[in-house]
C-alpha cells in the first residue's frame, strides 16, 4: 500500500512540473503572438 502511495506522489510531482512547462510555453507563445500582432499593426498603419 505504501508503494502505491509513493508512486502517486511521484506522478503528482511529474504533473506539476509538466504543468509549469506548459504554462511557460504558453506564456512564450502569447508573448510572441502579441509582438507579431503589434508589429503587423504598426507596419500596416504606416
Amino acid at each position: 500500500m505504501a508503494h502505491a502511495l509513493e508512486i502517486d506522489v511521484k506522478i503528482e510531482e511529474l504533473t506539476q512540473a509538466r504543468r509549469f512547462e506548459i504554462i511557460r510555453i504558453s506564456a512564450w507563445v502569447t508573448l510572441v503572438l502579441s509582438i507579431m500582432w503589434a508589429a503587423m499593426g504598426f507596419f500596416c498603419s504606416n
